[in-house]
């Protein structure tokens, strides 16, 4: 907690923009996890390193539930089409085949 308090501080300072949130580990081992943009990497880096904060670095990025919901739309749509192709071939060849 007070490695959060002091980042806190250090990031508002340097007037560099994050998001934060508690993410809730099991046996009582609260996680932090910071968001910043990529061009203030190497000043968060800088701030880490300065403060002796331990930090674990993740670069995983978070799908937005929106770009999902398109991609799922698409997906289905791609789907149906597919679908409709094959009867619509089936429906041919027994007609005239």
């Amino acid at each position: 907690m007070k490695d959060m308090i002091l980042l806190d501080s250090e990031l508002q300072n340097s007037n560099i923009r994050f998001y934060n949130e508690i993410v809730e580990q099991p046996q009582n081992s609260d996680t932090f996890r910071y968001y910043f943009l990529n061009s203030d990497n190497e000043r968060v880096n800088n701030i880490l390193v300065k403060n002796e904060i331990i930090a674990f670095s993740e670069s995983n990025i978070i799908g937005d539930f929106k770009d999902n919901r398109k991609t799922l739309k698409l997906v289905l749509l791609i789907t149906v089409i597919l679908i409709a192709t094959l009867v619509l071939v089936g429906v041919f060849l027994n007609l005239f085949g």
